[in-house]
């Protein structure tokens, strides 16, 4: 690590193995990753990173905007129910318009999560008085077993009663799916283990914990119940930190979602990451070291004699291979065609079947002219 990292670098590494607490650690970092983004070796490594994370997060705007979109069209479907004029249905579509319109200090992620929730609310509330067909294509409905009619054979033909049907899963787009992976213990498992391996993701997540200086200056806003560590950092992951960066101010360390010695691990690794990507810079592919090769003296010659044959064929086709010979001996002695090396009357001969437009049976019978130049 010595050998590529600058002194500055590993200054502040060890600043932050000293500190006997996670919150000093994390008070260090904003200054560490500055130094990074500063410094001449890790600056171009720094930028590279960033720039992929920022490739993301514009894949992941357009997705939001697509999501939106599928998610007005649903509301626009429910709303051609004939039930839609119940209370009920109602006043769930009027919240699931209300989720679509409330993106003041919300995160994408938990926007996208507050729309689906209020679409799946909306849409289980009709299934108890649509049928299936209406749902076909983007919700998935079953009959309650305790309320089929042992006289209807087709089970997906509703009964009268209070409750009809019942939702079992939206059929949501893939890119809606991969939006709200990050949910769920197999989410944060996944995302966890993408900070092993990927740097942008690494980088996004020091940032992130880099900000808890200001935690405690930041309101918590009255929409968020948490009932769990994990809550904390499926929140963290959409991108609201702060109420997983304030575990941190436990005075138990058992209380803290990382351990001292996990954000340590996690600093070096990065350190790890951008030291293989400067090695790997600075080792050229063999594709870019190898320099084209140079064409021989010969081959520039055969160029320059066939493009000038090719002309002189343009003007009369009739000319045989051996009057052609004549013409080029001519015109290189007298400096209209100009060679870097001598050649005898064989090469030229070789030389002139490229280029004459005759086919090759023609050229067999076809007769020298009788008047050479």
């Amino acid at each position: 690590m010595a050998k590529i990292l600058s002194e500055s670098i590993l200054r502040e590494r060890d600043i932050m193995h000293h500190a006997e607490l996670s919150g000093s650690i994390l008070k260090c970092l904003p200054r560490f990753l500055n130094t990074l983004s500063k410094d001449i070796k890790t600056a171009p490594s720094i930028s590279a990173f960033e720039k992929e994370f920022k490739k993301a997060e514009k894949e992941h705007d357009q997705n939001m905007t697509k999501a939106i979109e599928w998610a007005k069209e649903k509301i626009d479907k429910l709303k051609t129910s004939r039930f839609s004029r119940k209370l009920v249905i109602k006043r769930s579509i009027k919240r699931m318009e209300e989720a679509l319109q409330n993106t003041d200090n919300l995160p994408s992620a938990i926007h996208l999560d507050l729309i689906i929730t209020n679409l799946q609310q909306a849409v289980s509330n009709l299934t108890a008085f649509e049928n299936d067909a209406f749902f076909e294509g983007w919700a998935k409905t079953r009959m309650p077993s305790s309320q089929r009619d042992p006289n209807v054979k087709n089970e997906n033909c509703r009964i009268t009663g209070l409750q009809y049907g019942v939702l079992e899963e939206l059929l949501l787009p893939n890119y809606i799916k991969h939006m709200l992976s990050s949910k769920g213990s197999k989410g944060l498992q996944k995302c966890r283990s993408q900070r092993e391996s990927d740097p942008a993701t690494l980088l996004d997540f020091l940032k992130t914990l880099s900000k808890y200086g200001l935690c405690e200056s930041t309101a918590e806003p009255n929409f968020f119940r948490l009932k769990c560590a994990q809550d904390a950092e499926e929140l963290c992951l959409q991108g609201y930190p702060w109420p997983y960066l304030r575990q941190f101010s436990s005075t138990n360390p058992k209380d803290h979602p990382l351990s001292r010695k996990q954000i340590l691990r996690l600093i070096d690794t990065f350190l790890n990451m951008v030291e293989g990507h400067i090695a790997q810079q600075s080792v050229k592919p063999p594709s870019l070291v190898a320099t084209a090769p140079k064409k021989d003296a010969r081959v520039l010659d055969r160029i320059t004699a066939v493009n000038w044959m090719k002309s002189e064929w343009l003007k009369d086709t009739k000319i045989c291979q051996e009057t052609m010979v004549d013409r080029l001996i001519i015109a290189i002695s007298n400096g209209v065609i100009k060679l870097i090396r001598k050649y005898k009357r064989p090469t030229y001969i070789k030389w002139t079947r490229e280029p004459d437009p005759f086919p090759i049976a023609k050229k067999l019978r076809r007769p020298k002219s009788k008047n050479r130049k």
